[in-house]
């Protein structure tokens, strides 16, 4: 989702569709979300359970003996 709360930056680049709650309920009923919260479906895509997938790459990393910093300020930040 984009700061000012769309997803407008997707149009024509990713075939997708942004879901609320009763339509995700009717096309996925699996799922239960938060009133609140709406989805954006990518067919092709599937299902990111971003902690889950963080703590992975993390444990690929540590084994292959990278070093992790964790918790840490963040002084400054640039786009580039």
């Amino acid at each position: 989702m984009s700061p000012d709360g769309n997803w407008n930056h997707l149009k024509g680049k990713i075939s997708h569709k942004v879901l609320g709650h009763g339509q995700l309920k009717g096309k996925f009923p699996q799922f239960t979300l938060t009133l609140n919260y709406v989805v954006c479906w990518e067919p092709s895509g599937g299902l990111l359970r971003p902690e889950l997938a963080i703590s992975s790459h993390v444990l690929q990393a540590l084994w292959k003996r990278a070093e992790i910093h964790a918790r840490e300020e963040v002084m400054n930040w640039e786009e580039t």
